[in-house]
């Protein structure tokens, strides 16, 4: 996680445009999947965890996001949570959708 704050904060320094993906695993509904800014998103542990971390690096908003607010799962027997093999490629779907959708709107 600490990379993804690291890279976050980095482009938004830079003022570069970016979508960052939260927490897929434990997820199995793609129909609750959502883009919305990091103030916005609920229901997801790590988008939860990524928004306090941000906040105390200053950064309250402005961080466009793909998250779930579907609870993940909470009966692994090992305590990891891992993530069916479809939902993290509609997350990426979700990001490449938006990325497309963003160029196209500032021609």
């Amino acid at each position: 996680m600490e990379p993804q704050i690291t890279f976050i904060t980095a482009l938004k320094k830079h003022k570069i445009p970016f979508i960052s993906a939260m927490g897929a695993g434990g997820k199995l509904d793609p129909s609750q999947i959502k883009i919305a800014d990091i103030s916005k998103t609920n229901g997801c542990p790590l988008a939860r965890i990524v928004r306090k971390r941000l906040r105390d690096l200053g950064i309250t908003k402005g961080v466009k996001t793909v998250y779930s607010p579907e609870p993940p799962l909470k009966h692994f027997a090992d305590r990891k949570i891992g993530s069916i093999s479809f939902i993290p490629a509609i997350f990426g779907c979700f990001c490449a959708a938006e990325a497309v959708n963003s160029l196209l709107k500032t021609r």
